[in-house]
């Protein structure tokens, strides 16, 4: 239907007005002659249809044979609308002269999508490709696509590959990243393992060095466990790497202050936009550089504009402004204990990470507008930190 509809607008139909007695004959001589009417209805006592341009004139004799009167009512299609416009030559040399713009920019490479990434930043990948030439505004045939694929490997070593796939004035960089080795740590440098935090051994796992405490020993931070310093039969001494593990009965606290008044921003439901157009890196505002007084988030979008699906050097960027409305609130201490509760396991997952908690104690109180919430731990915990050994000729 819609190739249909296309085909009658490029060649013009009219939509016209049948009225007399003998509009049943008219309609028989028109099918007769093979002249197609479509969308035939009758309106306010007459009789309504469409026909082509060309196939009208002829419509005119056959009113006559049948004595009715066909009077047009509505024009379409590009040959009325080149009629009406045919002496308005500076509307067709602007449509040349933007044609021609069209033209001139598709010579340009003006997008640059990057798939593929997964940790390299996306404006490194632009950066270097833009050190080789490929950057929005290069010119296309002067890309050696090969030739930059080769050397985007030698400066990003961390890419196994890459593909650059140029169609029409976009250019779709396709690549991987390449699966870098672990840093392993220098098993050759001499260190000791000492105390992070006092405690009471419960268990030693000794992989390399000499353990220095027992189990059931007390220790404070920064004592000596497993010392990377042994003796040969010959009793000289040999630095090692020492590697182990030390389980501890530690004791741990953390406390949190919440302040029972808290500030926060409710939306208002008002919303003030805010856009500016990029042409060839000008940034042009599309609003008053009026300042928006009050509390507000943004909302960001970005567009590009293709007339005709072709890309061009122009940006849209929107900015929405959601207006807020600064409110303070009084939390019970229902409430501020739940929120106290809330970052406490946040903090135990942090400052307690792989150990085993064996007891745990709270105690709260509320002092000077503040909730105050306090954590005492035991657990057991490796407490074993590496500590270089300096050795001096």
């Amino acid at each position: 239907m819609f190739i249909l509809d296309l085909m009658r607008y490029m060649k013009g139909s009219v939509y016209f007005k049948i009225s007399g007695d003998f509009a049943e004959r008219f309609f028989n001589l028109a099918a007769r002659e093979r002249i197609a009417l479509w969308d035939c209805k009758r309106e306010s006592g007459s009789l309504h249809a469409y026909a082509s341009a060309k196939s009208y004139r002829k419509l005119r004799g056959i009113a006559k044979k049948t004595g009715v009167r066909i009077r047009i009512e509505e024009k379409r299609g590009i040959p009325f609308t080149r009629r009406r416009y045919r002496r308005r030559w500076g509307l067709l040399a602007g449509f040349g002269m933007f044609l021609a713009f069209l033209i001139v920019m598709s010579l340009f490479l003006w997008r640059i999508d990057v798939e593929g990434l997964e940790t390299i930043p996306e404006s490194r990948v632009l950066q270097t490709l833009e050190e080789l030439g490929v950057h929005p505004g290069s010119l296309r045939r002067g890309i050696d696509v090969r030739e930059s694929e080769r050397r985007m490997l030698m400066l990003m070593p961390e890419l196994s590959f890459i593909a650059i796939n140029i169609d029409g004035s976009t250019a779709a960089i396709e690549l991987s990243e390449r699966s870098m080795p672990p840093v392993l740590i220098d098993a050759h440098a001499p260190c000791n393992l000492v105390a992070r935090k006092a405690g009471q051994i419960t268990a030693i796992n000794v992989y390399e060095g000499q353990a220095l405490v027992s189990v059931g020993d007390a220790v404070t931070e920064g004592d000596l466990l497993i010392s990377g310093v042994t003796q040969d039969g010959a009793g000289n001494n040999l630095f090692r790497h020492a590697r182990g593990e030390v389980m501890a009965r530690v004791e741990h606290t953390v406390a949190l202050d919440i302040p029972l008044d808290q500030i926060r921003y409710t939306p208002t439901g008002e919303i003030k936009n805010r856009g500016s157009l990029e042409i060839f890196g000008l940034n042009l505002p599309l609003f008053l550089p009026i300042r928006v007084e009050g509390f507000y988030y943004v909302e960001r979008g970005e567009e590009d504009i293709r007339p005709l699906g072709i890309p061009l050097p122009v940006k849209l960027y929107t900015r929405k402004l959601h207006m807020m409305e600064e409110e303070t609130v009084r939390l019970t201490e229902s409430m501020a204990r739940e929120q106290a509760l809330k970052e406490l396991r946040a903090a135990e997952a942090i400052e307690l990470a792989g150990g085993e908690i064996l007891e745990r104690s709270l105690r709260a109180l509320i002092s000077g507008g503040v909730y105050t919430i306090e954590a005492k731990y035991i657990c057991i915990m490796d407490i074993s930190l590496a500590r270089e050994i300096i050795v001096s000729d």
